[in-house]
């Protein structure tokens, strides 16, 4: 729930049912989306919390994660290209980068991207 004027923004949620959810609507797309072997996982970065409960929950390999979120911390929708774009030397032609966003709305999307 969100309110405020011009002068000031609030948001109430509750964080911890949002995550549960979040995940849940992440699982079904994952699992319509998935197909072989991915090199490299970037993901929407909201914590490291999250990020392992996600990869947990969708069985995903922590070890082939690319993060910002140590650096830079929350970026919301900027998680993604930021990420791609400060990784990238990390990818090697061919690998298969899956790209997941998962948002507050309770939307999800994921995206494959094959380095070239």
């Amino acid at each position: 729930q969100g309110g405020g004027d011009g002068n000031a923004l609030t948001m109430e949620t509750d964080s911890e049912q949002l995550m549960q959810e979040g995940i849940s609507l992440a699982k079904v797309l994952w699992n319509e989306f998935k197909q072989g072997e991915y090199q490299h996982y970037i993901c929407h970065q909201v914590g490291i919390h999250h990020r392992d409960f996600l990869y947990r929950e969708l069985e995903l390999d922590l070890g082939k994660d690319t993060s910002t979120f140590p650096k830079y911390g929350n970026t919301g929708s900027a998680a993604l290209p930021l990420t791609l774009f400060k990784a990238q030397d990390k990818f090697q032609p061919g690998d298969r980068v899956a790209m997941l966003g998962i948002g507050s709305g309770l939307h999800a999307m994921a995206l494959e991207l094959v380095w070239i």
